[in-house]
Parts: C-alpha cells; structure tokens; sequence
C-alpha cells in the first residue's frame, strides 16, 4: 500500500465509508423507534434490491420476519405486527415471500 497510492486511497476510502455507514446505524438505533428503522431498512432494500413492478417496487429477495428483526433490532413478533400494520394501510403486500412496496415514497 505504501507504494502504490491507488490502492492507499482506495483502502481508506472503503474504511471511510463502513465507518460512517457504521456511525448511522448506530444513531438509526439509538434515536429512532422500531417503525421507523423498519421503514428504512425496507427503503434501503427497495434501492438495492428492488424490481419496479406496475404495482409498486418489489424486493426480490426473501425477507423471513425473523430476519427483518434481527437486520432493524427487534423481536419477530414486533416486525410482525408492523408489517400487518403496514399492509392493512397499503403501503405494503406481500407476494411470494416477498415485499411489494406499493408507495414506496411513503418510506422515505
């Protein structure tokens, strides 16, 4: 690394980023409520993995609640409750083990 400053630059850059990526998800816990980082995690998939649909974005990959829970810190049952919730509003459906966000800017 010392010889090549590409891969110097490169290296504290990537450190740079997981530590600030570390630092939001440290505050996302620390002030937000369970709703919310559940809101957030759900938009962060929707960017990331998201299939645009006529209905909405689908999340194309299976989320078992359990694992939302673990991802957002809260207990399954929780998340199941939010997501029940979520989908008697609209903002959500579910299909084929998935999430379909139906008005995806209501997460943001």
């Amino acid at each position: 690394m010392a010889e090549e400053d590409l891969l110097h630059d490169y290296t504290f850059r990537l450190i740079g980023q997981r530590l600030e990526h570390a630092e939001r998800r440290l505050a996302d816990f620390a002030l937000n409520a369970i709703p919310a980082r559940l809101e957030r995690r759900l938009s962060e998939f929707s960017a990331r993995y998201g299939v645009s649909e006529p209905e909405g974005v689908l999340i194309d990959i299976p989320l078992p609640h359990r694992e939302i829970a673990s991802i957002v810190g809260s207990t399954r049952e929780s998340v199941t409750v939010r997501l029940n919730a979520m989908r008697r509003e609209g903002t959500i459906e579910f299909v084929n083990r998935r999430i379909l966000i139906k008005r995806p800017a209501s997460l943001v």
